[in-house]
Formats: structure tokens, C-alpha cells, sequence
């Protein structure tokens, strides 16, 4: 039986189907990221049988570059995690971001979980007080910024953060249809060519945290067998799409 909570939300949504669309456009005349309401309605339907953890209430700050439907998720995902929650997003649709944590505080007061949202060039973490740990949600460079803080305990956790590699003129069409894939759908992307030295590449690739993928574009048997057995990395894709293998989720990490 579908949660009343997660009922209601989506009614609200739907309710105000015409708000929703019109912030939506005016994301996409700012970043260009094309978000459907029908998939957002989608995710969060996904929780209708969601329950409730009986932990110990904590705070939490998550950063992330700002997909929607990750926003939706970390929502819902504080709820059932009895966790006060601080988003911080870059400027990467603001306006439906905004949207939707407004409207599942509004459906999901009577939980008591405080869940806001914050810009990240305005989150400044010195300012907060009882945070349990901060998170940096796929987003490395904050990360590297943020780790350098004493006064909390700051952590990576990779989503959706690709490296990839190609050696030859051949891959580069699909290595650039990869890449603007990754970057319409809030992915950090690092790519590396035939220019660059092959250990230089893996190193680079496995230094400070582990990525969530990697992807060589190569005809060259025994660098696959180098990047296959070498990379740390959640996902390693040889000559495919990695897009395939994704799945939208809000890593168990972020919660622990």
C-alpha cells in the first residue's frame, strides 16, 4: 500500500504541474539541462513503501551538483533515516530544486525532519553547529576544499563521477558523446588521451578516492587488461557505454 506521505507529495506535484513547468524552463534557458516531471513523479513513487529507522536523530550537509532527481532522493531518504538534512547544491537548477524540497517539507511536516536547501557559494559550514558529518556527494573539488575543514568530519562519496581514456582518433567521436552525456546529466568527467602516459593515467586515476567509474576506449588487448585489473573504480567499462550500468540511487554511504 502506497505511504500517504509519498501519495500526497506526488499529488502536489501534479496539482501544480504548470509551476513545475515553468521553472523547469526557466533552468533549462539558464543550464540547459532538459528535467521531465514524469520521471521526477517516477522517483519519487519509488519510495511508496519506504519505512521509517529507528536511529538516533542526526544533521547532515550533502553536497551534490544539483540533479533534481537526486535532490528528491536525499529528501525522502533523510525522512526514512530520521536525519535533519542540508543540500547544497551549485546553481544547476536551482528553481526545481527549490520546488521540490518545498514541497515534500510541506507533506512531510508532521515527521519533524528540517531538510534545506543552500547555494553552495553561500554554504559556508563554520556557520552550522551539531553536524554529525558532511558529505560531498560526487563532487570532488568540494571535497578537496571542504576535507581541509578540521571542525567536521567530511567525506567523498562517488556518484556518477567518470574517467575516461582513449588512445586513438577512432574513439574520439563516441569519447565526446560520453562526455556530453555525463556533463547534461550532473556528472563530473575527467578524460584522458593517447597524449598522456598510460601509468600516469592509471595513477591519476586511482589517487586521493575511488571513482564511481572508468571507461577505456581501446583496441590495445593488453592496456585492458592493465585498466580492468588496475582501476579502482565501482563500474570499468571497456569499449562500451557506460550509461548502461548506471543506476540513480543515493549510495547506503551517505546515511552511515
Amino acid at each position: 500500500m502506497k505511504s500517504k506521505m509519498i501519495k500526497n507529495i506526488i499529488e502536489l506535484i501534479k496539482d501544480n504541474r504548470q509551476v513545475y513547468n515553468k521553472l523547469i524552463k526557466i533552468d533549462n534557458d539558464i543550464s540547459r539541462v532538459e528535467i521531465n516531471l514524469n520521471k521526477l513523479i517516477e522517483v519519487i513513487d519509488d519510495y511508496k513503501d519506504f519505512e521509517i529507522k529507528n536511529i538516533p536523530k542526526r544533521k547532515i550537509i550533502v553536497n551534490h551538483y544539483g540533479n533534481p532527481y537526486i535532490t528528491a532522493k536525499l529528501c525522502l531518504e533523510a525522512i526514512c533515516n530520521n536525519t535533519d538534512l542540508i543540500i547544497g547544491i551549485n546553481d544547476l537548477c536551482y528553481s526545481v530544486n527549490k520546488a521540490i524540497v518545498k514541497t515534500i517539507n510541506d507533506v512531510a511536516k508532521d515527521y519533524k525532519i528540517d531538510i534545506k536547501l543552500e547555494l553552495m557559494n553561500e554554504l559556508v559550514l563554520d556557520g552550522y553547529s551539531n553536524i554529525y558529518k558532511v558529505v560531498c556527494l560526487g563532487d570532488s573539488n568540494t571535497y578537496m576544499d571542504f576535507r581541509k575543514n578540521n571542525n567536521f568530519r567530511v567525506e567523498y562519496v562517488p556518484l556518477y563521477d567518470i574517467n575516461i581514456y582513449y588512445d586513438s582518433y577512432d574513439f574520439e567521436k563516441l569519447a565526446n558523446s560520453i562526455v556530453d552525456y555525463a556533463i547534461q546529466n550532473f556528472g563530473e568527467i575527467e578524460v584522458y588521451d593517447e597524449s598522456q602516459d598510460f601509468d600516469d593515467v592509471i595513477q591519476c586515476i586511482n589517487d586521493d578516492f575511488e571513482k564511481y567509474c572508468s571507461v577505456i576506449l581501446s583496441k590495445d588487448k593488453d592496456k585492458q587488461n592493465r585498466f580492468k585489473n588496475e582501476i579502482n573504480s565501482k563500474i570499468i567499462c571497456i569499449n562500451e557505454n557506460p550509461f548502461r550500468k548506471f543506476k540513480l540511487e543515493v549510495p547506503s554511504k551517505v546515511w552511515e
